[in-house]
C-alpha cells in the first residue's frame, strides 16, 4: 500500500508537505514573471496540484525499480529517462490548462504567463521527482528492514520455541527401565505392591506425555506428578528415600511452565540420595511471596563422592527454560551449604509474561 494512503492521518501530512512547495513555487513565479499573486495561483495551482498526483504515483515507478536490482547506469538512466517523459507530459497537460484560460479569460495574458514559467516549472518537476524517489527509496528501505527484522524475530521466536520444546523434560531411558525390571519380581513376591509400582508408573507416564507438548499446567498436577515419580523411585530406593511436601494453600491453582519439577528432583535422587549410604529426605515446599510463586526443593549430598557425568544438565536446561519463559521475571537460584542441596525456582505471579 502506498505509504500516503495507510490513513487519513497520513494523506494530510503528505498535502501539508506539499503545501509549502506549491506555495513557494507560486511566490517565485509571481516574483519572476511580474504577476500578481492571484494570477500566479490561477495559472500555477491546478498544475501544482496535479504534480502532486504525479509526485505520489512515482511510488509504484519506485516499487517497480529496486535500488537495489540493475547496475546503477541502467537505474539512473531509467529514473532519468521517466523523469522526462512525466515532467514533458505535466507541462504539456498545464499547457492545455494555460489555453483554456484564455478561452474563458479575455484578457489573454495566461499563455503568455505560462511560457516564462515553463523553466520554473521544469525546475520544480525535476526538484519534486528527485525528492520523491529520495523520500520512497527511504520508505522502502525502511520497509524491508522492518520486513526483514520481523522475520528475524520470527526465525528467533520459532528457533526459541523449537528449543523449549527441546528442553523440557523427557523420561530418561534408566529410569523407565529401572522400572520395568522391578515390575517382574514383584509381580511374584507382592502383586498388590507391584500393582501400585504400575499405577504410580503409569500416571507418571501419561503425565509426562501429555504435558510435553502443552504450553502451561498447574502447581497441584505438577506436585501430582513429582509425587508419582518419586512413589516409582521409593520402590527401588525402599527406606533411602524419604519425602516430605509442604504445599502453601492458595499455590496450587497457579500456572507453570510443564514438567518444570522433574529435572531438579532427578537431579536430587541421581546425585544425592542415591549416592548416599543411609539415603535423605527430599524436601518440596511451596510458598508465595509479594511477587513470585517460590518453589524450594532440597536433598542432602556427599561433596567428596565421585560426580556422576552430565551433573547439571536438568538444571541447566530449565534456567534456559524459565529465561525463555519469563524473560528475567522468573529465575532459578541454587545453594550448597551444609551438604545440603537447595533449589528455589521463582514464578512470576502477576505482571509477568504470559507463558506461551
Amino acid at each position: 500500500m502506498h505509504p500516503a494512503f495507510r490513513s487519513g492521518k497520513d494523506m494530510i501530512i503528505a498535502g501539508l508537505l506539499w503545501s509549502p512547495v506549491a506555495f513557494w513555487t507560486i511566490i517565485l513565479h509571481r516574483t519572476l514573471s511580474g504577476a500578481s499573486f492571484p494570477d500566479s495561483t490561477i495559472l500555477l495551482a491546478p498544475p501544482m496540484i496535479l504534480l502532486l498526483g504525479i509526485a505520489i504515483s512515482v511510488w509504484y515507478i519506485c516499487k517497480g525499480l529496486p535500488f537495489e536490482k540493475g547496475d546503477i547506469l541502467y537505474f539512473i538512466t531509467r529514473h532519468s529517462f521517466t523523469m522526462i517523459l512525466i515532467i514533458a507530459v505535466w507541462i504539456g497537460i498545464s499547457s492545455g490548462y494555460s489555453s483554456l484560460l484564455n478561452e474563458y479569460f479575455p484578457a489573454g495574458k495566461w499563455k503568455e504567463l505560462f511560457s516564462s514559467s515553463i523553466p520554473l516549472l521544469s525546475g520544480t518537476g525535476i526538484f519534486t521527482y528527485l525528492l520523491s524517489i529520495l523520500i520512497y527509496y527511504l520508505v522502502l528501505a525502511s520497509e524491508r528492514i522492518r520486513i526483514a527484522e520481523k522475520e528475524v524475530l520470527q526465525k528467533q521466536l520459532e528457533a526459541s520455541r523449537s528449543e523449549l520444546e527441546a528442553l523440557k523434560t523427557t523420561i530418561h531411558p534408566h529410569f523407565l527401565f529401572n522400572s520395568l525390571n522391578l515390575i517382574s519380581p514383584l509381580i511374584k513376591q507382592s502383586p498388590d505392591r507391584a500393582s501400585e509400582l504400575i499405577s504410580h508408573l503409569s500416571e507418571f507416564l501419561i503425565y509426562s506425555f501429555e504435558h510435553s507438548i502443552k504450553k502451561s499446567s498447574l502447581v497441584r498436577d505438577e506436585i501430582e506428578h513429582i509425587n508419582n515419580y518419586l512413589s516409582v523411585e521409593k520402590f527401588r530406593l525402599g527406606d533411602k528415600l524419604e519425602m516430605a511436601f509442604e504445599i502453601e494453600e492458595g499455590t496450587t491453582g497457579i500456572q507453570v511452565p510443564p514438567l518444570i519439577l522433574l529435572p531438579v528432583v532427578e537431579n536430587s535422587i541421581k546425585h544425592g540420595i542415591s549416592q548416599l549410604i543411609e539415603g535423605g529426605l527430599v524436601t518440596i515446599k511451596t510458598f508465595r511471596n509479594e511477587e513470585h510463586l517460590v518453589i524450594f526443593i532440597s536433598n542432602p549430598y556427599e561433596e567428596n563422592i565421585k560426580k556422576l557425568r552430565g551433573r547439571g544438565h536438568g538444571l541447566n536446561n530449565l534456567k534456559k527454560r524459565m529465561t525463555l519463559y519469563y524473560k528475567g521475571e522468573g529465575g532459578v537460584l541454587t545453594e550448597k551449604k551444609d551438604n545440603i542441596f537447595k533449589v528455589r525456582i521463582f514464578i512470576p505471579i502477576s505482571g509477568g509474561p504470559e507463558i506461551e
